[in-house]
């Protein structure tokens, strides 16, 4: 079944040229995705293909299926807005997006709706300059100075003890549970809204995950459902910031004090919160951070680990080179992992940290904007601050106050025909099969399926907020 934005642009094999054109004339894209009796894409004609048909003097009542362009250009239909339009042009006015099915669920041309992406990273400073330096150096594997210097100047920024660059957030938290040596039963708390990598990286590990609900105002680790879930069993608690806002840090502490408890911070979405005006990662005895393309201080791919002791950053040192003795070359102690960040990601992340004041300043000022625009709007919440935190939007949330899932969907799907790209927010683990087990308690908030996060990158202008808020109110319900 064809989706009803996509009505206007795909068109069955059985059609005329004549019905085809006509189509084409009304959609305005120049194009026509032509679809089988499955729905399934097959080919793609454009106003050209039949303008060249009837110079040839062919009928325009014949099927259109005879002289479709087969062999046209398409991406996966989870392609990022931005990284798909950066495909058009060379030729290519307009691509559809195809799932695994082989049916186009959207598409992008030169004259769609502007696009607001959710997120993009910001390269404008030093990021060219130390890259052709790293590449002039030829070390651009997991050699370099621009990893030494990276760990060096993240970790004065936090003023931590000891730094550890790695492949990725998920693998940050991997080497760190994997080097508490824990069993079958040991059991690890994280939060059950969030992305999956913290329970992944627990599951990975052999320890059983206990899913903790979430406060619905910061979207972190509920206290009241935490404390009921610590046992003797407990070896570890994930605290994760979740979109930016930071945990009550002081309450987790106190829970777990005098318990040989470990506290890992996943501080992926919160460079530059803090918490009672200290940074977050300078509570955990591990701190874990995300340098993906869409965080706030992107590395492309790549993460770091703060540490509070030697021991365990020495140990997570030889973990994340293969278990190498880091004296004596090629002799491994122990089964590792290759969880090394290159040089050319760590030359980014130094330029990036050149400017990060600026980037968190950004974001923040984002933030305000869509309050002065949404504050006022009774069918949402826009995101509440504790007194106590700084929170440094990674991602700007609203939560629809009435409707579910379908009226979230709807929402978002009429943003995207404006050309603005909003996704949902996290799903709670517990409702996917896959984590269904882990799960302790039966009543746990639901109210993600209301949530949308909106674009939030660095560079978002004020008239942009101002544009997307309008057609969030002009689409709600």
């Amino acid at each position: 079944m064809v989706e009803n934005k996509l009505k206007n642009i795909i068109i069955d094999d059985k059609s005329s040229i004549e019905k085809t054109l006509k189509k084409i004339k009304s959609n305005g894209q120049g194009a026509c995705f032509v679809i089988n009796k499955k729905n399934k894409i097959i080919g793609v004609v454009t106003d050209g293909d039949i303008r060249k048909l009837i110079l040839k003097k062919i009928s325009i009542k014949g099927r259109i299926k005879k002289y479709l362009n087969k062999n046209f250009f398409y991406l996966p239909s989870e392609t990022e807005s931005h990284e798909a339009r950066n495909k058009l042009g060379k030729g290519r006015k307009i691509i559809p997006l195809v799932n695994k099915k082989g049916l186009v669920t959207d598409y992008v041309s030169l004259t769609k709706n502007k696009e607001i992406p959710l997120v993009k990273p910001d390269l404008n400073g030093n990021e060219k300059n130390y890259l052709i330096d790293c590449i002039n150096s030829t070390f651009v594997s997991s050699r370099g100075k621009y990893i030494s210097l990276f760990e060096k100047k993240f970790r004065n920024y936090y003023k931590a003890n000891y730094s550890l660059a790695v492949s990725s957030c998920t693998a940050g938290l991997t080497l760190a549970l994997n080097s508490l040596n824990l069993k079958k039963n040991d059991e690890v708390i994280v939060p059950n809204v969030t992305f999956v990598s913290p329970i992944n990286s627990v599951i990975h590990n052999n320890a059983k995950p206990v899913l903790c609900d979430i406060d619905e105002k910061s979207f972190t680790l509920n206290i009241s459902s935490l404390k009921k879930l610590i046992t003797t069993k407990t070896k570890a608690i994930i605290c994760v910031h979740t979109y930016g806002h930071p945990c009550d840090m002081d309450k987790i502490r106190a829970l777990i004090k005098n318990k040989r408890i470990v506290l890992i911070e996943d501080c992926a979405e919160a460079i530059g919160t803090k918490y009672k005006s200290k940074k977050v990662g300078t509570f955990g005895d591990y701190s874990i951070f995300s340098f993906f393309g869409n965080k706030t201080l992107t590395t492309g791919e790549g993460g770091m680990i703060l540490f509070k002791n030697k021991e365990d950053y020495l140990k997570c040192l030889s973990l994340r080179d293969h278990g190498m003795n880091p004296k004596k070359k090629y002799w491994h102690d122990i089964i590792g992992f290759n969880f090394r960040m290159t040089n050319m990601q760590a030359a980014l992340g130094v330029a990036q940290l050149e400017k990060i004041n600026l980037l968190i300043k950004h974001k923040i000022n984002i933030a305000k904007t869509y309050d002065k625009y949404l504050k006022n709007f009774k069918k949402i919440l826009i995101p509440k601050t504790e007194i106590w935190a700084d929170h440094s939007f990674w991602l700007y949330n609203i939560i629809l106050k009435e409707g579910n899932e379908k009226t979230r969907d709807n929402l978002i799907f009429k943003l995207s025909q404006a050309g603005i790209e909003a996704r949902p927010m996290f799903y709670p683990a517990s409702d996917m099969k896959i984590y269904s087990k882990f799960k302790k308690n039966t009543k746990l908030s639901k109210i993600s399926y209301r949530g949308i996060s909106l674009p939030s990158y660095i560079g978002l202008s004020a008239e942009d907020i101002k544009f997307i808020c309008k057609k969030i109110k002009n689409s709600v319900f």
